[in-house]
C-alpha cells in the first residue's frame, strides 16, 4: 500500500513538473540567452552614434536646449533617453552601455509578460 502511494506521489510530481517547470524552464533559459547576447554586446561592440547621443543627453543634463545649444540631426528621443540613463549611469560610457542592455532586457521581458496574459 505505502509503494502504491508513494508512487503515485511521484507521478504526480513528475506531471506536474512536465506541465508547469518545463515550459518555464524553456523561457528561463531563452531570456538567459537573451540577457547573455545584450550584455556581451554592450562590453564588446561600439557603434558611432552612440557616441552622439551619449553626449547629447550629456548637454542636455548640463541644461543645453536640444537643437538650440548643440546642433544634430537625429530625432530627440535618443538624447532624453541618453540624459535618463545618464542620471543612473555617470559619465562612463561602460555603465551606460550597461544600464542601457538592462534596460532593454528589462523591456523585453516586461513585454513577454504582457503579451503573454
Amino acid at each position: 500500500m505505502y509503494s502504491i502511494l508513494c508512487d503515485t506521489i511521484y507521478l504526480h510530481l513528475f506531471i506536474a513538473m512536465k506541465l508547469v517547470f518545463l515550459p518555464r524552464l524553456r523561457y528561463l533559459i531563452l531570456f538567459a540567452f537573451i540577457f547573455f547576447i545584450f550584455f556581451t554586446n554592450a562590453v564588446h561592440e561600439s557603434y558611432p552614434d552612440e557616441f552622439d547621443n551619449f553626449l547629447g543627453g550629456w548637454y542636455m543634463l548640463h541644461g543645453k536646449l536640444l537643437y538650440s545649444g548643440f546642433f544634430t540631426h537625429h530625432n530627440p528621443i535618443a538624447y532624453i533617453l541618453s540624459a535618463v540613463i545618464e542620471v543612473f549611469s555617470g559619465q562612463s560610457f561602460v555603465r551606460f552601455r550597461l544600464v542601457y542592455a538592462l534596460g532593454l532586457f528589462t523591456y523585453i521581458l516586461w513585454t513577454f509578460l504582457f503579451l503573454k496574459k
